[in-house]
């Protein structure tokens, strides 16, 4: 897993170089596709299998609102909290070409606030799957 998501950060400050900076050469459209479809594809499937499957498990258990809304709120949380690397690859790009302070420090701010749900999440869920 730790090659894809280094492969979708080299692919996410390359579109950003791109984007920000006059390359000599044009990137592919596949890195396009691959990046979109790495980093808000994963992240929106992620969120809505969280539903579904907390739907599932609700009407199992008997309160299919709560299991939606608990799926939601953890896949919700989920997906927001993986994509903080690339957020951050974002603006360390977005700093490197020189590109307007307000983004660099908009999407800085946006990375570690990703990181901060990611965190929370992560601890919340190891509290509830180790039984403390």
């Amino acid at each position: 897993m730790g090659i894809i998501h280094t492969v979708l950060m080299m692919g996410t400050l390359a579109l950003t170089y791109e984007y920000y900076d006059n390359l000599a050469y044009e990137i592919p459209s596949w890195v396009h596709t691959f990046v979109y479809f790495g980093v808000i594809g994963v992240s929106v499937v992620w969120a809505l299998g969280h539903a579904l499957f907390g739907a599932a498990m609700g009407i199992a258990a008997g309160g299919v609102m709560d299991g939606i809304r608990m799926g939601l709120i953890l896949g919700v949380g989920m997906s927001i909290g993986r994509v903080w690397p690339y957020v951050l690859t974002f603006s360390v790009g977005a700093f490197a070409c020189h590109a307007q302070t307000w983004v660099v420090v908009a999407s800085a701010l946006a990375g570690f606030i990703c990181l901060g749900v990611n965190t929370m999440v992560k601890f919340f869920w190891s509290g509830t799957s180790s039984g403390v």
